[in-house]
């Protein structure tokens, strides 16, 4: 590939990545265009900052307070919280009362979440007369899905696999159930006969889910539970769907040895409103443009340096969405200091390869400012990395944002600005 090519390839590559970046990328799903991209996580120091209790419902007999019940209840709401996909939030449990003390950042699923974590999680599958056959201990995994009926209508369900003692007693409800039709067809009075055990009822938190016939169930190892009714409603899927998800969700995290009620709920506010955070934004872009402007006194290596950190900052945006970084009022110093950065690299390679205009003198030069500035970078890395692993939530963010950044900016340098710059001399 001769060096136009490349340098065209290049280009073309970081308008792809900006236009990722900075619009996203929308595909026509079953139920409407939706987003490709992760939402970006704000931190609870932008936001408000929702609290809820939970306390020990009457219920719960003195056998059951424990303090080992309620650690077990604590570890269950954070598996439930982390595939709610929740951007930030802390569980506290007071080991001697039982309280449970939760705390979002603002989201729009903070209310599901508080009322999800709420739920003590009992499944079971009973016969027609109430009898349960089948319940938590019995089954290994929750998943749901849905299919497409040739009409266009969609299917909602969940699949339950059952673990070894879940299939033993399958295989043993389904051969009562083979024994059961064979005795009727030897009975002249089948009127008489008890219908209920013809059936299984899954119930989630004492609520009839839905319904299977014992004779529908062909595997040993799966049952099948229908999630309302077939639909083209898009409404009606999305809420099916929901409840699925929802009950997928809580039976993987397992059944709360104790049962919880929602308590008190209140919100703390951001000490950043949302007009400083906006001010703040736009204060960061202005920089970032300010960088590219003064570039742009060396208009031919400027153009080409403009192009590399357009780049950096489009992969920057995107890692940030994909490595779920929160950001809060403390973020927003580290990418000030990414932007110095930058602006440091930029302006002392445009000063280096002043009047350097054949591609062995701008190589060497390029080698000499990435040799210089290298060190800084690994100690940077190194040292975002160490607080990246901290237990102190603001740090950590601060740490993965720093080291994310860095490795945009080389990134963005060592595969777009250098090649740019050495193929447009001689």
């Amino acid at each position: 590939m001769n060096k136009k090519l490349k340098t065209l390839f290049i280009i073309l590559i970081v308008i792809l990545l900006a236009v990722i970046a900075f619009v996203g990328v929308y595909v026509k799903g079953d139920f409407g265009f939706e987003s490709k991209l992760p939402e970006y996580q704000e931190a609870r120091s932008l936001g408000k900052t929702i609290v809820a209790n939970l306390e020990l419902d009457e219920s719960v007999e003195d056998d059951a307070k424990t303090s080992e019940n309620y650690k077990i209840c604590k570890d269950i709401i954070e598996k439930r919280l982390k595939e709610l996909k929740l951007p930030e939030y802390y569980v506290r449990v007071n080991d001697k009362a039982g309280n449970i003390q939760l705390e979002f950042a603002e989201d729009v699923n903070v209310e599901a979440g508080i009322y999800y974590a709420a739920y003590k999680g009992e499944a079971k599958f009973e016969y027609g007369d109430g009898q349960e056959v089948l319940g938590n201990s019995d089954i290994e995994n929750a998943q749901f899905g849905y299919n497409q009926a040739s009409s266009g209508a969609y299917q909602v369900y969940i699949d339950f696999t059952l673990n070894k003692d879940g299939q033993d007693k399958l295989i043993k409800i389904k051969e009562e159930k083979i024994d059961d039709v064979k005795e009727e067809t030897t009975e002249e009075n089948t009127e008489a006969k008890d219908t209920d055990n013809k059936s299984l009822s899954f119930k989630f938190e004492d609520e009839e889910i839905g319904t299977i016939n014992i004779s529908d169930i062909t595997s040993e190892k799966t049952i099948r539970v229908n999630i309302g009714t077939s639909s083209t409603n898009s409404s009606t899927i999305n809420s099916n769907l929901n409840e699925a998800v929802v009950i997928s969700i809580i039976i993987n995290s397992g059944k709360m040895p104790v049962k919880y009620k929602i308590g008190s709920q209140y919100e703390l506010m951001s000490s950043i409103t949302s007009e400083q955070k906006t001010i703040i934004i736009y204060t960061l872009i202005a920089i970032f443009v300010l960088i590219c402007v003064l570039s742009l006194k060396n208009i031919k290596d400027g153009i080409l340096l403009t192009i590399a950190n357009i780049g950096a900052l489009a992969i920057f945006m995107l890692l940030i969405r994909y490595t779920n970084i929160l950001i809060g009022a403390e973020s927003f110093i580290i990418f000030a200091v990414l932007e110095v950065i930058l602006a440091i690299l930029t302006f002392k390679i445009i000063s280096k390869l002043k009047g350097k205009e054949t591609r062995e003198e701008a190589k060497k030069e390029l080698k000499n400012v990435y040799k210089e500035l290298i060190g800084l970078f690994v100690i940077i890395i190194l040292t975002f990395i160490v607080f990246s692993f901290t237990n102190f939530a603001e740090i950590s963010n601060m740490g993965m944002a720093m080291f994310w950044g860095i490795v945009s900016i080389l990134v963005s340098h060592f595969a777009f600005a250098r090649t740019l710059l050495l193929n447009r001399r001689n």
